[in-house]
């Protein structure tokens, strides 16, 4: 079912940035990150140990694309297939923070979405030199529906 969703790349899909912020469910924001091994059981299925703090991942902006659109795999992760998929709950942020408190936090939080998590792994290891952000940062990976405020807490 989900190998269905993935077109070759050979396919002469060009969209421009305009077009993509457009026909996204949310903006395109102007920085993305994510949290590698972010829970206990996702790190013991990959042999890896929960690590001490977080591992923070920056993301091309790129790599963002609205719901039901397709997924296009990168032709140096075609063959063999090597794409990994883990759904995630985004998190958008809606205005200028830092040094926030934690009783403070949800106030800039703009709603939250489900992200479709896409990635290359072969590099994520070798082929990237152990670095993350490339494996998660082709174009067109990461599917992201509509953004909701409207989550009980």
């Amino acid at each position: 079912m989900f190998a269905r969703r993935f077109i070759p790349q050979s396919t002469k899909r060009l969209v421009s940035k305009c077009n993509f912020s457009n026909k996204s469910s949310v903006p395109v924001p102007p920085t993305l990150y994510a949290i590698g091994l972010n829970y206990k059981a996702h790190a013991e299925e990959t042999g890896k140990e929960s690590p001490r703090f977080p591992i923070v991942i920056s993301l091309a902006t790129t790599s963002v694309i609205g719901h039901n659109e397709k997924v296009i795999v990168p032709l140096c992760a075609q063959d063999p297939l090597e794409i990994d998929y883990e759904v995630e709950l985004g998190i958008v942020i809606s205005k200028d923070c830092k040094n926030v408190p934690i009783e403070n936090a949800l106030e800039y939080v703009e709603g939250f979405t489900v992200a479709n998590d896409i990635s290359a792994r072969r590099w994520q290891g070798k082929k990237g030199g152990g670095q993350w952000s490339r494996a998660k940062s082709f174009d067109n990976l990461h599917h992201w529906d509509h953004v909701s405020s409207n989550i009980m807490m």
